[in-house]
C-alpha cells in the first residue's frame, strides 16, 4: 500500500507531530522537512537546488511504516528535474530513506541515480513493498516497486519492477536490480485490431544458498491477446503461453540471473530486469559463450532499417548500448544548462545516425559501427570539471575547437567543422584575439566577419556575425549551409 504525502503549508508547523502520526505516515511531510531542510516549498512541491533544480511532488512520494521494524519508517522520494529543456527527456532520481519513526530523523539514505528518468519511457508511480522477504537469518529485505510506460495508443508498452534492499549497520544496500514482475507490450491499428502480450511474475523464497541467503523463486505466466473488430464491438481472444520458473541465487552482494537467462535483445519477454538502470552485463570469462547484449531500445518495437540492423548484429547492439550508457552517465554529471545542450546534441546524433545509415557505397553495418564508436569516444572525452578558462579543446557533433595562448596575451583559435552525414559542407577557420574575461572576439580576415566565443558554465558558445552592412551574408570559410555556431563541450586532449 502506498501512502501519499499531505503537503504542509508551514514546515515548522509540521515538525512537532506526534510519534504515532509519523509512524503511520499520516503527515510524512514533516519527515521530508527533516530530510531536505534547505528545500523551498511552493505550490507544486518542494524545490531543491543543486547541480540542477529538482522538484519533490508530494503526491509522488511513497511512505510506509516498516512492519518488521516498528520503530522505522520507509520513504521513497522521486527527485525530478524541475525545469527540463525537453519535455520528453526529463532527469530523475529516487532517494530511499530509512527514518526513525518517533523523531522523523533520517537514519540512512540511498540515492538511485536515473531511476526516475523519463525519455522514450515515462517514469510513473512507485510504491513500497514490505512483504516478508526473510532472505537470511535475521535479515529481512524491503522492496520498492517502480512503474514506467511508453505513452502510445497504438503501441502500449509498460512494466513494473521490484527492487530489494537491506538495512544493516546504518546502510541501505540494493540486493535486487529491478526484477520485472509485470510487463505488457502490444501493437494495434488505433481501431481495436492488434495483438498484445502480458507477462506476470511472482516471487517466493527458496532454500538457503551457499552464502546463507535464500534463493528467490520466480514463477512466470504469459498471456497473448488478439483483438479484432466485429461490427461496432472490439472482440478479444486470450491464449495462455507456457509457464516458466527461474531461480535467482545470491552472490557478490546481490541476486543475479542464472547463466543463459541474461537479457535477450531479440526477445524482451525473456528480460528479467528493468529497462531503467539496466546494470551492464559482466564481460564473459575466457572460453565462455558470448552474452547477448541489449541495445538501448526495445527490439520488439524496431521499425527503421537502422534499428533492425542494430538488433540483428551483436557488435552494433553492444555499441548502441555503450553510447546510451555513456550519454546517461555524462548527462548526470553536467549542470542543468550543459545537460540540456548535451541532450540536444545527442538528439542530433541520433538523427545523423539514421540519415547516414546506408549512405554511400560502403558496408552499412561497418559504417554504422564506426559512427557509434566515434560517438562513444566523444562522450568519454568530455570533461565534467573543466578549468574556468577559454583555453583547451572543445567539441560537439559537428566541430572541434582548439584555443591556445600566445606570449603576448592573445589567444589563438582554430575551428574545424563538417556536416556529419556526408560532409556536404566543411568549415575551417580561426583567428587571434585578446579575451575580455570569459569572452573572446576574433575577426575573420577572409570575409570580414566576426566570431564571438564565450564561456557559459561548463560549455563554450560560438556566435557568428557577418560584415557590417552586408545582407544575405554566408560564411566564406564554410560550404553551402555550413556553420560553426553552437555550443561546444570541453574535451580531454586527443590521444597521440
Amino acid at each position: 500500500m502506498k501512502t501519499h504525502i499531505a503537503f504542509c503549508t508551514a514546515i515548522m508547523g509540521c515538525a512537532a507531530l506526534s510519534a504515532p502520526a509519523l509512524a503511520a505516515c499520516d503527515h510524512a511531510d514533516a519527515l521530508l522537512a527533516k530530510a531536505y531542510p534547505s528545500s523551498a516549498a511552493g505550490s507544486a512541491g518542494w524545490k531543491i537546488e543543486g547541480d540542477y533544480a529538482r522538484l519533490i511532488s508530494p503526491e509522488a512520494v511513497a511512505c510506509k511504516a516498516w512492519p518488521a521494524e516498528p520503530g522505522l519508517t520507509l520513504v521513497a522520494v522521486p527527485l525530478v528535474e524541475a525545469d527540463p529543456a525537453q519535455p520528453d527527456d526529463v532527469r530523475g532520481d529516487v532517494e530511499i530513506i530509512v527514518a526513525d519513526s518517533a523523531t522523523g530523523k533520517p537514519l540512512a539514505r540511498r540515492l538511485e541515480k536515473g531511476m526516475a528518468d523519463s525519455d522514450a519511457y515515462r517514469f510513473g508511480d512507485l510504491s513500497l513493498d514490505t512483504a516478508r522477504y526473510d532472505i537470511g537469518d535475521g535479515v529481512r529485505a524491503f522492496g520498492v516497486r517502480t512503474e514506467q510506460e511508453a505513452s502510445s495508443r497504438v503501441d502500449p508498452t509498460g512494466e513494473q519492477a521490484l527492487w530489494l534492499y537491506t538495512f544493516k549497520k546504518g546502510h541501505i544496500e540494493r540486493i535486487l536490480d529491478g526484477l520485472v514482475v509485470s510487463r505488457r507490450h502490444g501493437e494495434n491499428n488505433g481501431d481495436c485490431q492488434g495483438t498484445s502480450s502480458r507477462i506476470e511474475r511472482t516471487v517466493s523464497l527458496g532454500d538457503a544458498g551457499p552464502g546463507g541467503y535464500r534463493d528467490l523463486l520466480v514463477d512466470q505466466t504469459e498471456t497473448d491477446e488478439v483483438t479484432t473488430k466485429v461490427g461496432d464491438d472490439c472482440k478479444a481472444i486470450d491464449s495462455a503461453g507456457a509457464g516458466k520458473h527461474f531461480v535467482l541465487h545470491f552472490g557478490a552482494g546481490r541476486y543475479a540471473p542464472p547463466p543463459g537467462l541474461e537479457a535477450d535483445p531479440n526477445d524482451p519477454g525473456h528480460d528479467l530486469f528493468s529497462l531503467i538502470m539496466m546494470p551492464p552485463a559482466d564481460a564473459p570469462a575466457a572460453g565462455s559463450s558470448t552474452i547477448a547484449v541489449k541495445p538501448s531500445f526495445d527490439c520488439a518495437k524496431a521499425v527503421s532499417d537502422v534499428e533492425k540492423a542494430i538488433c540483428g548484429d551483436s557488435a552494433l547492439a553492444e555499441a548502441d548500448s555503450a553510447v546510451a550508457q555513456s550519454y546517461r552517465k555524462l548527462r548526470l554529471q553536467l549542470d542543468a544548462a550543459a545537460a540540456s545542450e548535451l541532450a540536444a546534441d545527442q538528439k542530433r546524433f541520433l538523427e545523423t545516425r539514421d540519415d547516414a545509415f546506408g549512405f554511400g557505397n560502403g558496408d552499412p553495418a561497418e559504417s554504422l559501427l564506426g559512427l557509434l564508436t566515434s560517438r562513444i569516444k566523444f562522450l568519454d572525452r568530455v570533461r565534467v570539471a573543466p578549468p574556468a578558462t577559454l583555453l583547451g579543446h572543445w567539441g560537439n557533433l559537428t566541430g572541434d575547437i582548439t584555443v591556445e595562448s600566445s606570449k603576448d596575451g592573445t589567444l589563438d583559435v582554430a575551428i574545424d567543422a563538417a556536416d556529419p552525414v556526408c560532409a556536404r559542407w566543411v568549415c575551417s577557420t580561426g583567428g587571434t584575439g585578446k579575451p575580455a574575461g570569459d569572452v573572446l572576439d576574433i575577426d575573420i580576415v577572409d570575409d570580414g566577419s566576426r566570431l564571438t566565443l564565450s564561456r557559459t558554465g561548463q560549455t563554450l558558445k560560438i556566435e557568428a556575425a557577418g560584415p557590417q552592412n552586408r545582407r544575405g551574408w554566408t560564411p566564406g570559410y564554410c560550404g553551402y549551409n555550413g556553420s560553426v555556431e553552437g555550443t561546444y563541450f570541453p574535451l580531454a586532449a586527443p590521444s597521440r
